[in-house]
Order: structure tokens, then sequence, then C-alpha cells
């Protein structure tokens, strides 16, 4: 049995939003990717795959917490792709205050401990519990700021 979405259309709305500000930033055409894909988002360049993206948005202002927690799984596909095709991955995050950051996923992501977290304490089912890794805040740079132009 096909595990339950828990995104909602507003959800959807957001990450859009988030994806237009990276378009606009980077000068990209962002194609959104199907789930068995694990990352959100394919990045174009004339028409050709440049990179991929993985975007969250969090309930947090940046600071609030030291890192920010990525599922293990993300970062082994965002590694494999590297390795098969040289196509770099970015993890990109906006904060409750429309702060958008990113951070590449491959290139750093050795120095990662891996972790056992996600929704530990109000889980939803019992895969919201996986292996993490734990981003440390300065890897981030901020990229941009999600508006109401962005978002609708």
């Amino acid at each position: 049995m096909a595990r339950q979405l828990y995104e909602t259309e507003n959800d959807k709305a957001r990450e859009r939003g988030i994806a237009n500000v990276v378009e606009k930033r980077w000068g990209l055409e962002l194609k959104k990717l199907p789930i068995s894909q694990r990352l959100d988002y394919a990045c174009l360049r004339r028409g050709v795959v440049v990179g991929l993206i993985e975007i969250k948005y969090r309930k947090f202002t940046w600071g609030d917490y030291p890192d920010v927690m990525l599922s293990a799984s993300k970062i082994k596909f965002a590694s494999e792709m590297f390795n098969a095709f040289g196509i770099r991955s970015s993890f990109v995050v906006c904060d409750q205050t429309h702060v958008v950051k990113q951070t590449p996923i491959v290139e750093s992501n050795c120095s990662f401990k891996l972790a056992f977290g996600g929704r530990t304490l109000d889980a939803r089912d019992d895969q919201d519990s996986e292996l993490i890794v734990n981003i440390p805040n300065g890897y981030f740079k901020t990229i941009g700021y999600l508006t109401t132009e962005d978002w609708s």
C-alpha cells in the first residue's frame, strides 16, 4: 500500500513559489520531478539538465536551531546522480520569515554525520522517522526572499 501524502495544496503552492525565487536568482527553468526521483526539481538551462534541487519550507526562523535536517536518502540520490552524470544538487530552504537559503548537498556531505531523526515526537506514521543528516546553518547562503508575487 502506498504511503499517505501529507502535502497540502498550500504546501505545493509555497514550494512552487520558492522554486520561482530560484529560477529568478539563477536564471534557470525548474521542472517538478516525480516522487520516485527523490529530489523536487530538475534545473534546466536552454533545455539541458544542469542540476537538481530539494526544496523545503520550515516553520522556524534562521538561527532558532543550529542546523537543518535532511533525509539521508536524498543526499544518497544526489550523490548517485553526481557520480553517474556529473549533475550537482542543492538544498534550498525557506524559513517562516521568507528568507530563502541554499547549500550544495553533494560536495560537502562527507562531513555530515548520519543520525536517526525526523518527526520522532509527533510521528504521523512509521515512516516519519528515518536516517538523516543535520546540516549546520553556516553551510547555507541567502539567495533571495519569498514574496507574494512568487507565491501566487
